[in-house]
């Protein structure tokens, strides 16, 4: 698990839920082709999805040694910005853990 969340790697039903977010919500921006002379199953709303995605997937350092249940929502200023989907103590890196965070709080070093 450590390593898995470490190396930024999903897990479908607790980072992704299908149908509920899209693939550039977890920033998989870099393999989604949008070519037009494609024909991809929904490609219409991939196009959309890819102008603005709404919540984009990070690592995030978590400040003190507690590590936040899965689920836990990520505050800034006393502001939700987004979710903790896998949350560990990394030996190398302390608390971490992938999140679904709004595409304004999730700019690195935010």
């Amino acid at each position: 698990k450590i390593a898995r969340i470490e190396a930024g790697l999903i897990v479908i039903d607790a980072d992704y839920v299908a149908g509920q977010i899209s693939p550039f919500d977890l920033s998989f921006d870099g393999v989604i082709s949008l070519d037009p002379t494609l024909e991809i199953a929904g490609g219409e709303n991939l196009s959309k999805a890819a102008q603005a995605p709404a919540v984009r997937f990070k690592t995030l350092r978590i400040d003190g040694s507690d590590v936040p249940q899965y689920g836990a929502s990520v505050f800034k200023d006393g502001v939700e910005v987004g979710v903790v989907t896998s949350p560990c103590a990394s030996p190398a890196f302390g608390t971490i853990g992938l999140a679904r965070l709004t595409a304004e709080h999730s700019a690195n070093g935010t």
